[in-house]
């Protein structure tokens, strides 16, 4: 069955894959940031990403066993998730403040166009697996995540 390709549909994926780019570019100049060395005052903002990460956790628990996805496959995916809101908000928000107070080291085009380029794959990547993850599954490959 050929998926739809209308308008509100088309709307909706340009804003995924546009929010999923973003988030990726910003959590690599955060790994860019904080393997460089530039990266100050990250100490103070780790409770804030670990509470993220532990809420979206509980969250996800709580929604997955409320769903046809429970036990195993509840925690399992309460995991994936929480493991993403970390690097999302970790490096993400490493990457912003970064960014915020060296706006020539981070907008430089060669390296925002690498930056950018991964996350875009990245995003690729991410929406294949959430699509095709019965697939995964199926071959055994999601178990071993």
């Amino acid at each position: 069955m050929e998926p739809s390709v209308d308008g509100p549909r088309l709307g909706r994926l340009g804003v995924l894959v546009g929010a999923s780019t973003l988030s990726l570019t910003a959590s690599f100049v955060g790994v860019v940031a904080l393997a460089s060395g530039e990266a100050r005052g990250t100490t103070a903002r780790i409770p804030v990403y670990v509470t993220a990460t532990a809420v979206v956790f509980v969250a996800g628990v709580v929604l997955f066993e409320e769903s046809r996805h429970r036990g195993r496959s509840a925690l399992i995916g309460s995991t994936l998730v929480a493991a993403a809101t970390l690097f999302v908000a970790g490096f993400g928000g490493e990457g912003v403040v970064y960014a915020l107070s060296n706006p020539a080291a981070v907008f430089e085009v060669q390296l925002l166009g690498y930056l950018v380029s991964a996350a875009l794959l990245g995003t690729g990547v991410g929406y294949w697996t959430w699509r095709n993850w019965e697939l995964l599954r199926v071959a055994g490959i999601a178990d071993a995540l």
